[in-house]
C-alpha cells in the first residue's frame, strides 16, 4: 500500500464491518466466515444455517460458530459424498466426517425433505428405492411437466442404460481410467439429442452435461467432442459441461449422460464407483433424462450396481450390446465415428486393459505372465493376451468395419490378440521385442473365431505370436 493506503484500508474494513453488523442475513462460505470483518461484529448471530452440511468436515463447519449462535440448522444429504480428504492418516481419524454425520450418529433425528423438485419420475424411481427407502415424492411441478420431444425418439427415453459391452477400460500413466468406446457413445448420444431438438425448433445449448468418475475419461470425452463437434472447445461451445461425478455434486442439468468407464478387466470390481454415495450423486443430477453408459457385465460386480441393472432390465430400460455404429449412424456416419475413434486414441497406450494408440495399442505390464492391454472387448476387438516368461503380452488387435489395427508396444513379447466378438488371447512366447504392428485390410472375422495379431515378434530371444 502506498502512503495513506493503510488508513484507506482501515476505513474500508470498518465500513464493511458496519454493513455486516447491520445486515439481517449474511451469506458466506465456511472458510470466509473466519475473515477479520466477522471478528469486528458487535453481536453474534441468532441462527447459523449451513447448506451442503454433509459435504463439509467438522472443523470447517465449526468456524462460523466462533461468532456466537443461538441456533444451528444443518441442511445436507448424508447419502451423498462427504468432504474430500486425501490423507490416509486424516481418514483414519475420520477427518472427513461431517458435523451432520456426527449428530445423526449421536441419535439426533434428521428431518427428511421427501418432496423432490428435480427428477422426472422415471429417474427418481431407482434412487428413491435404493437410497431413501422409497420415501421420495414427486412435486406437482415435476408430475405436471410436459414430455420432452426427444422422449418419443428411440433410444432417448427419460431413463436408459446403454450396455457398452464392446468397451474396455485403459489405465493412464497416472492410474486414472478411460474408455474410448464409451466416450464415442456419449458424444453420439449428444448428437442424436441435438438433432431431435433442432427438428422441434429448440437448441441443445446448455441442456446436457456429462459426468464420469475418472479424470482421464473426462479428457477422453472432451477429445471425442472435439473430433465430432468442431474441434477444440466444442463441448464448451455447446454449453456441455463435462465433469467428474465428485465435481458435479450439488449441480443439475436437463439431460445427464453418465459414463461409468469400467469394463474389460478380469478382476478388480468397479473401483470407487462402488461407493453408493458417489453412485447416488451420479444418478440424481438429471431433471428430464438420465442415460447411463457402461458395461453391464462389469457393473454386475458391484452389489448396488447389480440392483440398478436388474431394475433397468425389469423396466425395459436396457439397450443390449449398444453399438454407436448401429444406433447413431443416421446422425454420425460410421466413417466419421471410425475417424474420430482413431483421432481420440492416437498415440495413447494402455497399461492394463483397453486400447490405446490407433485403436488397439496396449502396453505390456509386469513380468512372467503380465497382462497386456486388450482391444475393444467383445464388439470392437479382442481382449488382452498373457505374456510369457520375462515379458508382458502384446497389445490387442482391434477390428472395425473390416479393418484390423495391430499395434503391439515397442517392447513386448508375442501372444495372440482376441477377435471380433472374442474375449481372451493366447499366451505369449519367451523373449522380448516385437515389431510394430501393421494396419492390414482384412474382412471381418466371423464371430467368436480366433484371429492372430498382425505382427511378428523380433529382437532379443524372438517373441512368439
Amino acid at each position: 500500500r502506498g502512503r495513506g493506503g493503510g488508513k484507506t484500508f482501515r476505513v474500508r474494513m470498518a465500513l464493511e464491518a458496519s454493513f455486516v453488523d447491520e445486515a439481517e442475513i449474511v451469506f458466506t462460505t465456511l472458510t470466509s466466515s473466519s475473515r477479520r470483518v466477522f471478528r469486528q461484529l458487535t453481536h453474534g448471530f441468532d441462527t447459523v444455517l449451513i447448506d451442503e452440511a454433509a459435504q463439509a468436515n467438522e472443523v470447517a463447519t465449526l468456524i462460523p460458530f466462533l461468532h456466537g449462535a443461538r441456533r444451528c440448522v444443518l441442511v445436507g444429504d448424508p447419502q451423498q459424498l462427504p468432504a474430500t480428504v486425501l490423507s490416509g492418516a486424516a481418514q483414519g481419524v475420520s477427518f472427513q466426517r461431517s458435523l451432520f454425520e456426527r449428530f445423526t450418529q449421536l441419535g439426533a433425528q434428521a428431518l427428511l425433505l421427501s418432496v423432490q423438485y428435480r427428477m422426472h419420475p422415471d429417474i427418481r424411481a431407482f434412487p428413491s428405492d435404493a437410497f431413501y427407502q422409497g420415501r421420495l415424492i414427486d412435486s406437482a411441478s415435476v408430475t405436471a411437466a410436459a414430455a420432452e420431444p426427444y422422449h418419443a425418439v428411440h433410444p432417448l427415453r427419460p431413463y436408459m442404460l446403454f450396455d457398452a459391452s464392446g468397451g474396455s477400460q485403459q489405465k493412464s500413466a497416472t492410474g486414472s481410467l478411460s474408455n474410448p468406446v464409451e466416450a464415442m457413445m456419449v458424444v453420439c448420444l449428444f448428437k442424436q439429442l441435438e438433432a431431435v431438438l433442432q427438428q422441434s425448433g429448440q437448441s441443445v445449448e446448455g441442456r446436457c452435461s456429462v459426468i464420469t468418475p475418472y479424470r482421464e475419461q473426462r479428457a477422453m470425452i472432451l477429445r471425442a467432442f472435439a473430433a465430432l463437434c468442431g474441434g477444440e472447445g466444442a463441448a464448451a461451445r455447446y454449453g456441455v459441461r463435462v465433469s467428474t461425478i465428485d465435481g458435479f455434486q450439488g449441480q443439475e442439468a436437463d439431460v445427464i449422460i453418465v459414463s461409468t468407464v469400467r469394463g474389460g478387466a478380469t478382476r478388480g470390481g468397479v473401483g470407487f464407483l462402488a461407493d453408493v454415495r458417489r453412485m447416488n450423486v451420479a444418478l440424481t443430477r438429471a431433471k428430464r433424462s438420465l442415460w447411463v453408459v457402461g458395461q453391464v457385465s462389469a457393473l454386475r460386480q458391484s452389489v448396488m450396481w447389480e440392483k440398478l441393472v436388474v431394475d433397468a432390465e425389469t423396466r425395459g430400460c436396457v439397450i443390449r450390446a449398444a453399438d454407436p455404429r448401429q444406433l447413431f449412424a443416421g446422425v454420425v456416419p460410421v466413417e466419421r465415428q471410425e475417424a474420430a475413434m482413431e483421432q481420440i486414441t492416437r498415440g495413447r497406450r494402455g497399461t492394463n486393459s483397453g486400447m490405446g494408440g490407433s485403436w488397439g495399442e496396449g502396453s505390456a505390464r509386469g513380468h512372467g505372465g503380465g497382462r497386456s492391454g486388450g482391444g475393444f472387448g467383445r464388439d470392437f476387438g479382442g481382449g488382452g493376451a498373457r505374456g510369457g516368461n520375462d515379458s508382458g503380452g502384446r497389445g490387442g488387435v482391434v477390428h472395425w468395419q473390416g479393418r484390423r489395427y495391430a499395434h503391439p508396444p515397442a517392447s513386448s513379447a508375442g501372444g495372440r490378440s482376441g477377435n471380433w466378438g472374442g474375449e481372451a488371447g493366447g499366451r505369449g512366447g519367451s523373449g522380448s521385442g516385437g515389431e510394430r504392428g501393421l494396419i492390414i485390410q482384412v474382412p471381418p472375422p466371423p464371430s467368436h473365431a480366433a484371429a492372430s495379431s498382425g505382427s511378428v515378434g523380433g529382437g532379443g530371444g524372438g517373441g512368439g505370436g
